[in-house]
């Protein structure tokens, strides 16, 4: 019962951060495949 207790500051923080790692990804695979149709 203690995870669903947590801080909402943290839970905040860390969604943000996954998110900003999934935009990164989305990001750099979107200028590979940039790259691979401009060729």
């Amino acid at each position: 019962m203690c995870e669903i207790k947590r801080p909402f500051k943290a839970l905040l923080i860390e969604s943000i951060i996954i998110f900003s790692i999934i935009y990164e990804h989305l990001f750099h695979w979107g200028v590979k495949i940039k790259k691979v149709n401009e060729k």
